[in-house]
């Protein structure tokens, strides 16, 4: 998730990329939404445009990433490894975020959802 960040965050827009861990959940926001005329079911199967191309050849370099466009999907299949709901892509304003959930808060979600979908076949 930071590697992505620093690799495709703007570096024209003057905000820091944040961390924030909470109990259920770790969120990354990076400066910049999503680039080149991409869309969210475009990068959950690897389709990358690269805006900081210096950037991710060094970290290719350094095996901080291993395959361009690989970042989203290799989230995807990490979190479904450890039993983990599928990250959440969000943009708002001119940021990027990526959050993860827990495990104890998966549950608490699907609970949540299970609910409502019962909720509403029985109304």
């Amino acid at each position: 998730m930071i590697s992505n960040a620093v690799i495709h965050r703007s570096y024209l827009i003057e905000e820091k990329i944040q961390i924030s861990i909470y109990e259920d959940r770790i969120e990354v926001v990076s400066p910049g939404t999503l680039y080149g005329g991409l869309d969210f079911k475009t990068i959950k199967i690897g389709r990358t445009k690269c805006r900081n191309q210096a950037i991710a050849d060094i970290f290719q370099y350094m095996n901080i990433v291993e395959v361009w466009g690989m970042g989203i999907p290799r989230m995807i299949k990490t979190c479904k490894k450890y039993g983990l709901n599928e990250p959440v892509f969000e943009e708002f304003g001119d940021s990027f975020k990526v959050t993860v959930y827990r495990k104890q808060a998966n549950k608490q979600i699907n609970k949540q959802t299970s609910r409502q979908a019962n909720k509403q076949t029985n109304e």
